[in-house]
């Protein structure tokens, strides 16, 4: 019988990690955590948890099961994948990546219908940008470095992928690690678990893909807003289309839909 996990989604928070997560879980062949997100190596295991806490989430599987879980802030934890390494060395990686733009604002409209954000979207960007900057002066911090890594309110930080999996990398072999676009997933969403399931090691099955786990919709982000926020993230994505050696679906003039949320 097998304990622990067999994959991790590591991210990315606001690009469809929950439905994936659920298409992953309709195989027959997986079985569930006792939750989808078990914060492990971002949170649980600073507030006391043990290894073996987080194994018993997990359940125990006869040959040819397999279990897995999501947590899409393992992505941004610094210290995550070496952890992760440790602990399971054989474990399997997934990230699902949205345009950084729209999740960004996708990002800020959950906090501010919690209530957990009260200023305009442009006073967040600019505040987190300005915060950047400054920490960017300080000669012993690096990009990967701003900021704390569990923020919240990262909208930017959060959209700067290729920092993100650049760490994962320095601790994990690149075929152990699958990176799809939430854009691809909602347009060829049985392709894409073809590629997923054989990633896993087990067995193409259709499973139900035809309903997102969450759909919302808001205003209409600010045009100037929008150019902001393009300018920004064109070195970042720059630098994950190099990293990944494949082009970027929003780079590439397509439509990307908006209503990915969890």
């Amino acid at each position: 019988m097998t304990t622990g996990p067999d994959f991790i989604i590591i991210g990315a928070m606001k690009s469809g990690t929950s439905s994936l997560f659920s298409y992953i879980c309709k195989h027959p062949s997986v079985l569930r955590p006792t939750r989808k997100e078990l914060h492990y190596y971002d949170r649980r295991r600073y507030e006391g948890w043990g290894l073996g806490d987080y194994l018993a989430c997990f359940p125990a599987r006869p040959p040819g099961f397999i279990s897995g879980e999501a947590t899409p802030y393992y992505i941004r934890q610094d210290e995550a994948p070496e952890s992760v390494a440790k602990d399971f060395p054989d474990v399997k990686l997934i990230a699902v990546l949205r345009d950084p733009v729209g999740r960004a604002y996708s990002h800020y409209w959950q906090r501010f219908i919690k209530g957990k954000e009260t200023r305009t979207f442009r006073e967040c960007i600019m505040a987190e940008y300005e915060a950047e900057q400054r920490d960017l002066a300080d000669p012993g911090k690096t990009p990967a470095d701003t900021g704390p890594p569990d923020r919240e309110e990262s909208y930017l930080s959060r959209g700067r992928y290729a920092e993100q999996l650049s760490n994962w990398l320095n601790s994990f072999p690149a075929e152990q690690l699958h990176i799809l676009f939430s854009a691809d997933l909602i347009q060829s969403a049985n392709y894409e678990m073809a590629k997923i399931f054989s990633f896993l090691q087990i067995a193409d099955v259709p499973v139900d893909t035809s309903k997102l786990i969450k759909k919302r919709s808001y205003p209409n982000m600010p045009s100037e807003d929008r150019q902001w926020l393009e300018d920004y993230f064109r070195k970042h994505d720059d630098a994950l289309a190099n990293l990944l050696g494949r082009n970027l679906p929003w780079r590439d003039g397509a439509l990307v839909p908006t209503m990915v949320e969890a």
